[in-house]
């Protein structure tokens, strides 16, 4: 009798241990979808791009994963868990996509950055290709100044007494037109001188006649004129000594000043008006 009544609490104490294990193993079994969405999150959250590209969108993966799990630990509704187990998932999408995206963008700024260097590289090695041909022409007397690249028109390049330029200045007058053309940022100014012959208020008016006459030529050959201004200084600012064949020859000319980059005629004129 006893052992029969041994034999029977055993088996109770099984039953309720078989019990005890199921009710168990339905509450902690997996949940495939909240599984997957922490391995996608996993995936996303391990790899640098996103974290460093898209960590907003990240953070918006794991909070919905939180949400998932916490629904799980809560015991709600399993189409409720794999509800949010699935938005989770997508936002893990999500975080790469914008990663993704984010370093393609910088990967083409880049692109447009070099792009943008060689093209600057290249126009200021034309610029000074240009500016070092301009420097050749050593009839012109070329000087870089602090008013500019100055190059000098003498009195042989215009008939005595006459502003209009005569055909060999022309043809040498087309290699600054060329760098015009290719700088319009560079504008220039143009100032006639005379020697001391003659009245002052001729001279004047010849000064700047001859200095019309260049720019003339200039605007003529596609310089647009709002970039040159002229002004006529007569007997002013002498170079030699009028007193001399040869000075009075140096005195009488036409100077050409191409001003630096952004710089206009009133920031390099001199003080006479």
């Amino acid at each position: 009798m006893k052992s029969k009544k041994r034999m029977n609490h055993v088996l109770v104490i099984a039953v309720l241990a078989i019990g005890y294990g199921l009710l168990t193993g339905c509450a902690t079994a997996p949940n495939r979808d909240l599984d997957e969405a922490r391995s996608e999150v996993a995936k996303v959250r391990s790899d640098p791009a996103v974290t460093a590209k898209a960590p907003v969108a990240l953070y918006d993966a794991e909070k919905a994963l939180k949400q998932a799990e916490n629904s799980w630990s809560n015991d709600e509704d399993e189409k409720e868990v794999s509800h949010l187990s699935y938005l989770a998932k997508r936002k893990a999408e999500i975080a790469k996509y914008t990663a993704d995206r984010n370093m393609a963008e910088d990967q083409l700024t880049a692109m447009k950055e070099d792009s943008q260097k060689a093209l600057l590289k290249s126009k200021t090695e034309k610029v000074q290709s240009l500016e070092d041909e301009l420097m050749k022409m050593k009839e012109y007397n070329p000087q870089k100044t602090n008013r500019g690249l100055v190059l000098t028109l003498g009195d042989v390049l215009f008939a005595t007494g006459k502003a209009e330029l005569n055909s060999g200045s022309q043809n040498n007058l087309y290699q600054l037109t060329t760098f015009l053309r290719e700088n319009p940022d560079r504008n220039i100014l143009i100032e006639g001188y005379t020697d001391s012959v003659g009245s002052e208020d001729m001279n004047l008016r010849l000064s700047l006649r001859r200095a019309d006459s260049v720019a003339g030529f200039l605007a003529a050959n596609g310089i647009e004129r709002g970039r040159i201004v002229t002004k006529g200084y007569g007997e002013a600012y002498p170079k030699d000594s009028n007193d001399t064949v040869t000075g009075r020859q140096y005195n009488r000319r036409v100077e050409l000043i191409v001003l630096d980059p952004g710089k206009t005629a009133d920031d390099v004129r001199r003080n006479i008006q």
